[in-house]
């Protein structure tokens, strides 16, 4: 999650900047830092934290280092293509985006499956609010 909100961060940052300067060159940019590195990258730690036993699993590991590398690939790649007219290094991020997304749900559909697993199960299936 601390990687998420770092994201989100530096998404925020560059969004403040467009609107101070009313440049929005790197609007592709900020939007794909905002979706892939805020957004998403909290989707799956919040997966995480909810499955800890997909998250022990070699398979977690590879997907969050892909993860990252989609995200810096990407939303660097916008950047790049702004400045220099180049798509090639947003390609290689869009490759790892999307092998990310499929490790990820190979990682659900193996190990995410069984609810009965769920350290929060007892709160999530009773009535009681989750402060008791």
């Amino acid at each position: 999650m601390v990687s998420a909100a770092f994201y989100g961060l530096i998404a925020m940052s560059v969004g403040v900047y467009m609107a101070a300067t009313s440049d929005y060159l790197f609007k592709a940019a900020h939007g794909h830092l905002n979706l892939l590195g805020w957004v998403t990258m909290s989707i799956f730690g919040i997966v995480y934290f909810v499955l800890p036993d997909l998250a022990s699993t070699k398979l977690a590991k590879l997907h969050f280092y892909c993860a990252h590398i989609a995200v810096l690939f990407l939303s660097g790649g916008m950047a790049i293509f702004v400045l220099f007219g180049s798509t090639n290094v947003a390609k290689v991020g869009a490759v790892f985006a999307i092998s990310s997304m499929l490790l990820f749900l190979f990682g659900l559909i193996k190990y995410g499956s069984d609810n009965t697993s769920l350290p929060h199960a007892s709160v999530i299936d009773s009535k009681l609010p989750i402060s008791e």
